[in-house]
């Protein structure tokens, strides 16, 4: 699973890739320039992206998170304070976390745990059948 880190705060950026480790996961960034970050989902295309809030480009934070979540990308919002009421209204499955390693870390393995899920449910039965 690949795991786009968007956020210009170097602490914040740093608990987030280890956390992106700590879950499996493969690590993108980190990146603080809100364009650089979409041209890196473009080319990578991730299945995640945490995006640091408080950090991005000075206030493009929002923006970068409306085009992720536009893109098809999960989010996972670093933020001390509710999630901005036009993300949690626009997209409700954006998931907003604490900067906290463990906290992120278990937030990225359960929705590697169901990305995996959703995807075994999807495939054929003639494929269930080979798999077993």
């Amino acid at each position: 699973m690949k795991v786009l880190v968007c956020g210009t705060n170097a602490a914040v950026a740093e608990i987030a890739e280890a956390a992106v480790y700590d879950a499996g996961a493969l690590p993108i960034g980190p990146v603080g320039n809100a364009l650089a970050a979409l041209g890196l989902a473009d080319q990578e295309r991730p299945h995640l992206a945490i995006v640091d809030l408080s950090s991005v480009d000075g206030g493009t934070d929002l923006w970068l998170a409306e085009k992720l979540a536009e893109r098809g990308i999960e989010l996972v919002c670093l933020t001390e304070d509710a999630l901005p009421a036009r993300l949690a209204l626009r997209y409700p499955d954006i998931v907003a976390e604490t900067a906290g390693r463990h906290t992120l870390a278990e937030r990225i393995a359960i929705l590697r745990q169901e990305r995996r899920r959703s995807r075994a449910s999807q495939r054929p039965i003639d494929d269930l059948r080979t798999a077993v």
